[in-house]
């Protein structure tokens, strides 16, 4: 170290080069980044998709009703396909999430390993049913784009469904068969059709009861609509198998056209 100072001794001092002007790279500028920009494209996807469907809506379509330009649509989701799961997943992740959470508290609080029905059928269907708002119109419009979706045979479709449902409906089914012993598999499933069959219908067929109904319901009362709903699956789930024999009376039985 001291040799290297004295090395230096009697030098004229070294003096840096004049700074040269950095050039400024330009960043690509990045497209429309702001929440609301990201909200207007969910929403203007949700309302096409709800109308036309995942094949008849197209990626012009959804930037011209939002406004924007297809570097967007490109920049934050890749695809069509990805555009069509982000629209479904910020409506659906909250209900999956809250059943998750709920199907916890029920194998906590289980008795003897099994847990009890009553609560099973409450955290499927409760989340669905809370999460309807009146006064939100996207509800409405992604009750129609559930119509359509869950009979939609685009395989991008089916694939998306499946990503976003798996994991809560193998839990709910792995539940529920604990609680109905009394059933073999065959009966449990076709039970199975009837209880996934109306929680479907109750978060995305509720209007069409409400005109069916021709004013006698509203389907506002939603503490009302979960007891009615618990109460009938409930029965359904608990009640003893058919037999073959029990099947044919019910049949002699049934009322004339």
């Amino acid at each position: 170290m001291v040799s290297g100072l004295s090395s230096t001794i009697g030098r004229p001092p070294v003096t840096d080069p004049a700074p040269q002007p950095t050039k400024r790279v330009r960043k690509p500028r990045r497209p429309h980044s702001s929440d609301a920009t990201i909200k207007d494209f969910l929403d203007a996807a949700e309302t096409l998709f709800a109308k036309h469907g995942y094949e008849g809506t197209t990626i012009r379509a959804i930037t011209d009703a939002a406004g924007a330009n297809l570097g967007t649509i490109h920049y934050y989701w890749g695809s069509k396909k990805a555009l069509f799961k982000a629209v479904c997943e910020r409506r659906l992740r909250p209900i999956t999430d809250e059943r998750l959470r709920l199907f916890d508290q029920c194998v906590a609080r289980s008795v003897d390993g099994v847990p009890i029905l009553r609560e099973v059928v409450e955290a499927t269907l409760m989340p669905v049913l809370s999460s309807y708002n009146p006064r939100d119109t996207g509800s409405s419009v992604f009750g129609e784009l559930m119509v359509r979706t869950l009979t939609d045979p685009a395989p991008e479709v089916r694939e998306v469904m499946e990503q976003l449902f798996d994991e809560v409906s193998i839990r709910c089914i792995r539940l529920l068969r604990q609680c109905c012993p009394h059933l073999d598999d065959e009966s449990f499933y076709w039970r199975l059709h009837g209880v996934f069959g109306l929680t479907q219908y109750s978060y995305s067929g509720r209007s069409r009861i409400v005109h069916l109904s021709y004013g006698r319901f509203l389907g506002t009362d939603l503490d009302m609509g979960l007891r009615e709903l618990v109460q009938f699956v409930v029965s359904g789930l608990s009640a003893p198998m058919t037999t073959p024999d029990t099947a044919t009376t019910q049949h002699r039985r049934r009322p004339p056209h």
